[in-house]
């Protein structure tokens, strides 16, 4: 008889794979947004303070340096000795008027220049000759000037502010038909040195505007001159002036 076969040993049945679930992956737009965010850093930025860059310029000066000046006045002329071959009378004037225009720049705080353009006019009013007595006369005497003035203004605790002033130039001295019975026509001119000094007071009248009044002596050398006759001689030339006017900041 055949041998028993024995039993085949237990065996595992095969268990079927089951589906396979992927991990999740998380979106790209995810991930850059979890990424730190970089801040761009600026660079600093220098401004120029707006006084610096808008200062008006002419010529290199500044504009709010400048002022102009304008003014009337008053003209008190001195007596006129005329000597020369020939000639030996004097002069008496009446009061006349005179006008005056500057440009001024101020390079310190307290000190100015100018640049100033005058005119005078006075009246003869009598001729003396030597010795003899005094006759009416006619005509009359002017001086244009320009003269380059510096100007000093006095600190003080009131809003007037005081300055004094001097100048040096040059004038044109005319004479126009300056005569008296028994005296010879003078009708003459002649280019000299003038100058001034003197003082004055500025009042504020705003941001740019204010009043100059002002007192000034002047003066120049003797201009040489000629009458009618033909004679030349020399005379005196000296004033006294008050003048009112104003002063516009640029």
């Amino acid at each position: 008889a055949a041998p028993p076969v024995a039993p085949a040993p237990f065996a595992r049945a095969p268990i079927a794979p089951g589906p396979v679930t992927p991990r999740p992956v998380a979106p790209v737009a995810a991930i850059a947004a979890a990424a730190p965010a970089v801040v761009p850093i600026k660079s600093p930025v220098v401004t120029v303070p707006e006084t610096q860059s808008t200062v008006r310029r002419v010529a290199g000066l500044a504009l709010d340096r400048a002022y102009l000046v304008g003014n009337v006045g008053f003209v008190s002329a001195s007596d006129a000795t005329n000597s020369g071959t020939g000639v030996n009378n004097k002069w008496i004037f009446d009061s006349g008027l005179m006008v005056q225009a500057a440009y001024g720049y101020r390079w310190q705080e307290r000190a100015t220049t100018e640049v100033e353009v005058a005119w005078r006019s006075v009246g003869a009013k009598t001729v003396t000759e030597s010795g003899g007595a005094a006759i009416k006369a006619t005509g009359d005497v002017s001086v244009m000037s320009v003269l380059a003035n510096v100007t000093y203004e006095f600190p003080n605790g009131y809003q007037v502010t005081p300055y004094a002033l001097g100048g040096l130039g040059f004038a044109r001295y005319t004479a126009a038909s300056v005569t008296a019975p028994g005296s010879s026509t003078v009708k003459s001119n002649d280019w000299v040195i003038g100058y001034q000094f003197g003082a004055g007071l500025i009042y504020p009248l705003g941001d740019r505007w204010a009043l100059d009044v002002s007192y000034r002596y002047f003066a120049t050398t003797q201009p040489e001159l000629k009458n009618a006759a033909g004679l030349a001689f020399k005379t005196d030339v000296a004033n006294h002036n008050l003048l009112m006017g104003a002063r516009y900041k640029l």
